[in-house]
C-alpha cells in the first residue's frame, strides 16, 4: 500500500496483511487496525478515491466552480461516512477536529 509507505513496510503473515512500524519498538499493527493507530491514513485513502472520481485542477489554473461544487458535495457525502467510522474509534474531540480540518484541507488543496 502505497499510503503506508511513510509510516513502515508491509508485510503477509500467516494470511493477513500487517504493517512493520519505522518507531522504535517496532511492534507490528495488524492493517485492519491501522484506522486506530493512524486515523490520518483514512483521510489519505478516502482523498486518493477522491481524486481519482473528481480530480484536482492542474496547478496552473484554478477550479472551475462546477468542478469545486461537485468536489464539495461528493466531499461532503465522504465525510459522512468517514465522520461514521472515525466516531467508532473512540478518539478525543481534539484528534476528531483535527482530522476535519486536515479532510477540509485536502478537499480543496
Amino acid at each position: 500500500m502505497r499510503i503506508t509507505r511513510h509510516y513502515g513496510q508491509t508485510r503477509a503473515t500467516g494470511g493477513e496483511r500487517i504493517l512493520i512500524p519505522k518507531t522504535d519498538d517496532k511492534k507490528p499493527i495488524k492493517i485492519l487496525d491501522l484506522d486506530k493507530e493512524y486515523p490520518e491514513l483514512l483521510i489519505a485513502q478516502w482523498i486518493s478515491i477522491l481524486d481519482k472520481i473528481a480530480t484536482k485542477p492542474k496547478s496552473d489554473k484554478k477550479p472551475f466552480k462546477a468542478q469545486r461544487c461537485f468536489r464539495q458535495k461528493l466531499g461532503d457525502a465522504f465525510w459522512q461516512k468517514l465522520d461514521e467510522h472515525i466516531s467508532g474509534l473512540n478518539l478525543d474531540e481534539k484528534k476528531k477536529s483535527n482530522l476535519e480540518a486536515l479532510w477540509k484541507q485536502k478537499l480543496h488543496p
